[in-house]
């Protein structure tokens, strides 16, 4: 079953960092922001340092932490009470740096740095594995690429589409052959990024001068109409029910559906840092904040806390 999850990279802290790249602006609750600064807010303090992603299994519950010292697990906690939570990892005692992370159905991708007592190269480039994080094997670029983000977008039974946010030279790079090959997008500053799981030619980037999105797969960009100032985005749904959710630098929660116009839906506590989205019967967000890992089945107006940090 495909999950829809973003792992968002929490990222970047650095260029969407990645992965999540955050941008820093200031947004009211009522009325679309506007951007005040180019510089990236100051993540939260955790064992982690910050987390470059967070992603979801919807049929297991489990919550997945992308981090510099390796992936790691919140289990049974979605709907569960916080004292059943339970924080695991370095999952199979990896210490890879996650620099991007996401997930897709029972596959999970990442890229960054490897764990040095396993490898002894530079960058990951793209690997991936099914077995919830224990192995993980190269799919390419092995050595030579270290993306700071990474978003998935694969509709039915279709290709799988994985952009990927280089961190050598700010370029968003493009496989429509579930990560084999490669084209090169757009050079981009920006924060975080979010593909339309429904459409792959389809991806969002936030950015100082607002939210952008490409229909061309990120070969070109211009600012989306009416947009909050985001600095964290994801996306989720089908092509009949798109939603997309960011979080602004004043920590607000927006939502905009199918071509609905953006709302302020609730607020996360301090800055985030990561954030993923699954829309299904409920729909699921979860953030990475100053509380620890948070989950919201309203978009924002409130919380469970699964795990402190």
């Amino acid at each position: 079953m495909k999950m829809p999850m973003f792992a968002r990279a929490a990222s970047r802290g650095g260029a969407v960092s990645t992965a999540l790249l955050l941008l820093t602006f200031l947004a009211g609750c009522a009325t679309v922001s506007t951007v005040t600064s180019s510089a990236p807010p100051a993540a939260p303090a955790s064992r982690f340092g910050h987390m470059h992603g967070v992603g979801f299994d919807a049929t297991s519950d489990a919550v997945y932490i992308a981090t510099h010292i390796g992936l790691y697990t919140v289990s049974g906690s979605l709907r569960s009470p916080k004292e059943s939570a339970s924080l695991g990892g370095p999952i199979a005692g990896l210490r890879q740096d996650n620099m991007g992370f996401a997930i897709d159905g029972e596959r999970m991708y990442a890229s960054g740095h490897p764990d040095p007592t396993v490898s002894s190269d530079a960058n990951l480039g793209l690997v991936s594995n099914t077995d919830q994080g224990k192995s993980w094997s190269a799919v390419s670029l092995k050595g030579t690429t270290d993306f700071h983000d990474l978003e998935i977008s694969h509709p039915g039974q279709g290709p799988t589409t994985i952009y990927g946010f280089d961190s050598a030279d700010a370029v968003i790079r493009v496989s429509r052959d579930g990560g084999s090959t490669w084209t090169s997008g757009a050079a981009l500053a920006m924060r975080d990024m979010a593909a339309d799981p429904a459409l792959p030619g389809t991806i969002y980037a936030t950015t100082s001068d607002g939210l952008k999105v490409s229909h061309d797969y990120a070969a070109s960009f211009e600012l989306s109409p009416g947009a909050p100032a985001l600095y964290l985005i994801a996306a989720a749904g089908s092509a009949a029910q798109p939603q997309l959710v960011g979080i602004d630098a004043a920590g607000v929660v927006w939502k905009q559906s199918a071509n609905t116009p953006w709302r302020a839906t609730g607020a996360v506590t301090g800055t985030a840092d990561a954030l993923a989205l699954s829309v299904g019967t409920t729909s699921t967000l979860v953030v990475a904040d100053q509380r620890g890992i948070v989950a919201s089945f309203d978009f924002g107006a409130t919380w469970r806390i699964l795990v402190t940090y």
